[in-house]
């Protein structure tokens, strides 16, 4: 990444720059003091530059800049930090940008983190872009900021244009000009006491038409939950409906839990054995059948999983009665709950739907001890 930068560099000096001075350095700290009468280049680790040079372009980590230059200069690096002054433009670009000296010229800045600090004086337009950018200084100048969040705590003599999601003013912000802000929110009233010029405030429609989608999809979500509930419940009554539902019988508590214990193997099992008929080229046809059968499957044994749960509730709070219906509608209840809970909705499925299987496997291989289907 380095060389690339040092190339950049080297490519974009070489139009319009009579001499030269290049340096590279991979040493922490490289300390620069002299005074050159031409163009300072560098690429390295990092460099603290005390020095006066006419322009200045650094590549790398991290620069401190407290010396001078008589035209401008633009630095990238991980940490920028500007102490010193800049004779013209300035451009700087990296994870955390901060400008604490003076500058006459239009500022370009973009970074994660971009602060003009208390100290600094800009005499110029300010062109930012980061997570957040902050003002602290003085500025004379128009400032466009694009950001996440805008902090102004200083002095902007002159315009102020930007698309922000919040902003922030300190007691010490004054602008002295206009304010035109696209945001979710408006102003404070408090805050916009601190402006002289017009306000235009623009909603931030992108914004907007998320929030009112989502609002909308969380609607269509629950009334989609609602129907589901309502259909998973019609479907179970008339599945119960069957004369062979009359001998479901769980028998105790401890019975339930050993059924469901059993259940669980197909349960598991059944998608096993589905993606295992994917495997040979000349099964297609059955894994087909076994995929159209699994959402039936999962119906039947969630109703029969609802039902016996329900009924083992009603053994629990002993409650005298062999109403089936009364039984799926009573576990329906703690169905409807777990299956709005996030993560616990995995969990219900897996218990209901194992209950059944486990009615399925005791019907199947051991009739004589269990009344069942």
């Amino acid at each position: 990444m380095r060389k690339i930068i040092l190339c950049i560099m080297i490519a974009a000096a070489s139009f319009g720059i009579n001499s030269l001075e290049m340096k590279h350095s991979d040493k922490p700290i490289h300390n620069e003091a002299g005074v050159y009468e031409d163009d300072y280049m560098f690429s390295g680790k990092s460099l603290l530059f005390t020095g006066k040079a006419d322009d200045l372009f650094f590549g790398g980590e991290k620069l401190d800049f407290e010396g001078e230059t008589k035209n401008s200069l633009s630095a990238f690096g991980s940490k920028v930090v500007v102490g010193g002054k800049v004779g013209n433009d300035m451009t700087l670009a990296g994870s955390k940008v901060t400008v604490r000296g003076g500058v006459n010229g239009t500022v370009f800045a973009a970074g994660e983190d971009v602060v003009f600090d208390k100290s600094s004086v800009v005499n110029g337009t300010i062109f930012a872009v980061g997570g957040t950018v902050t003002i602290k200084g003085q500025v004379t100048g128009d400032v466009y900021v694009g950001t996440g969040k805008l902090i102004i705590d200083g002095t902007v003599n002159g315009n102020i244009k930007t698309n922000t999601g919040f902003i922030n003013f300190g007691d010490l912000a004054r602008v002295n000009g206009d304010f035109t802000y696209t945001s979710d929110h408006k102003l404070k009233q408090k805050d916009a006491g601190a402006i002289t010029g017009k306000i235009t405030f623009k909603e931030n429609k992108i914004n907007s038409n998320f929030k009112e989608f989502r609002k909308a999809a969380s609607a269509v979500f629950i009334v989609f939950k609602i129907v589901l509930l309502i259909s998973f419940i019609l479907g179970g009554l008339l599945l119960l409906l069957f004369p062979i539902s009359r001998r479901l019988n769980i028998g105790s508590v401890k019975n339930f839990w050993k059924t469901t214990a059993w259940g669980l193997i197909p349960f598991f099992m059944y998608p096993a054995i589905t993606f295992a008929f994917l495997l040979p080229l000349f099964t297609f046809s059955i894994t087909g059948l076994f995929l159209l059968a699994g959402l039936p499957l999962l119906f039947i044994t969630q109703v029969l999983g609802v039902t016996l749960f329900g009924q083992m509730l009603f053994r629990v709070f002993k409650w005298k009665s062999e109403n089936r219906f009364l039984w799926f509608l009573f576990g329906s209840v703690f169905f409807a709950v777990l299956s709005s809970i996030p993560g616990l909705c995995i969990i219900g499925a897996v218990l209901f739907s194992s209950a059944g299987w486990g009615v399925i496997v005791n019907v199947l291989f051991d009739r004589k001890n269990v009344d069942s289907l």
